[in-house]
């Protein structure tokens, strides 16, 4: 029989299943990153692009980072990280489908800044989250396997992308990127909804779980 002070194995048990459902939220960020490179030759002879143009096409998620990291770590306290979170994948699914249907250079920049300020808020939010959910021992392990969330995203798109484009065009990427982001936000959606505190505040010693703004 376990005695009153101890928890069962399970309770003791970091949620797993959960973790790698938001560590999917990096995977499917990351796609965007890492569908550009392999079909930018398609794109630039689509719309004319040059290539000092398309230099900007590879590099925008970068400089989006850069200039709203901070501003949007601002915004990920002030929203709730699990909205912000949701809210950038929903980013990247509309620019995605909206670059699909661009006609020139100037569209499908438009359209890539605004899946790199998606990218950027899942990124910055998603970690918090898993933090919120982890135990505090699989912690390092947990962070971790969210640091694999780049490479493995950009190699898993580029792995995929020729089987792909075997039936499609570049659009059809994009299309089929948007298409992936909304279904695994409402996934996400549902899954993420009763996030709670698993770790304790330090400066609190009340036994009650927080819920996470939501």
């Amino acid at each position: 029989m376990i005695s009153d002070g101890k928890s069962t194995g399970a309770e003791a048990q970091s949620p797993w299943g959960l973790i790698f459902i938001l560590f999917g939220a990096g995977i499917l960020s990351a796609f965007q990153v890492g569908k550009a490179p392999p079909v930018l030759s398609d794109m630039r002879a689509d719309l004319g692009i040059s290539l000092f143009d398309a230099g900007w096409l590879l590099s925008v998620f970068t400089f989006t980072g850069l200039l709203m990291g901070t501003f949007t770590g601002a915004v990920a306290d002030a929203l709730g990280h699990r909205r912000l979170m949701l809210a950038g994948l929903v980013l990247q699914a509309a620019g995605s489908l909206l670059g699909s249907f661009s006609l020139s250079y100037p569209g499908l920049l438009a359209t890539r800044i605004l899946e790199g300020t998606g990218f950027l808020a899942v990124i910055i939010s998603t970690p918090t989250l898993i933090f919120q959910v982890v135990k505090p021992g699989d912690l390092k392990l947990a962070l971790s396997v969210w640091a694999c969330y780049l490479p493995l995203g950009v190699s898993l798109m580029m792995v995929l992308l020729p089987v792909i484009l075997a039936g499609t065009d570049w659009r059809g990427v994009w299309q089929i990127n948007a298409a992936a982001l909304f279904v695994y936000t409402l996934f996400l959606s549902r899954k993420t909804a009763s996030i709670r505190f698993m770790n304790r505040p330090k400066e609190s010693g009340s036994k009650k779980s927080w819920k996470i703004w939501s």
